[in-house]
């Protein structure tokens, strides 16, 4: 049974328990090992994840280069995990991006038919990039209509703002 985990740093980082996969094959082979101590994340803000590999008894494995990619677990955009290769058991990825704002993300990592997660990470709203606004199929001449406006970051995740701001329609 090989062991995986994923590992992250970033300005909010923090340590966290790592969490290890269990794979339902037998390898001889080398894992994945990506760990994660950051627990919270910004939307578009840039943070490090590190993977190492290791063996069936979750040690550190230092020979060989192994490729390796990231990607989120659920599916969700992330960007800065295309493919690197190991250097002495280790890679870092430096400005990896979640873009989608939510709690429960995990970063996977993958190596051949390998994979580890990161523990989970909350990633919040970035800072207003811009709004958007809805209303009424059609308007009518004198009559009222509904507009809506929303505010968002520059991932299109909606925000709230504390803070008003003026509106000019013309």
């Amino acid at each position: 049974v090989v062991g995986t985990s994923v590992s992250t740093r970033s300005s909010t980082a923090r340590p966290t328990v790592v969490r290890y996969r269990r794979s339902k094959h037998r390898t001889t082979g080398a894992a994945a090992s990506p760990s994660t101590e950051a627990s919270t994340a910004t939307s578009g803000t840039a943070f490090s994840v590190t993977v190492k590999v290791v063996d069936a008894s979750n040690n550190d494995v230092t020979s060989g280069s192994h490729a390796v990619t990231l990607t989120e677990n659920s599916g969700d955009p992330l960007s800065g995990g295309d493919e690197a290769s190991t250097s002495s058991g280790s890679v870092t990825f430096s400005g990896v991006t979640l873009l989608t704002a939510g709690a429960g993300k995990k970063i996977k990592a993958t190596a051949s038919s390998l994979t580890g997660l990161s523990s989970s990470i909350t990633v919040s709203a970035g800072a207003f990039h811009h709004a958007t606004f809805t209303s009424d199929d059609s308007f009518a001449a004198g009559s009222c209509h509904t507009v809506t406006i929303q505010a968002r970051d520059a991932s299109e995740n909606p925000i709230t703002m504390a803070t008003a701001f003026n509106l000019d329609l013309s």
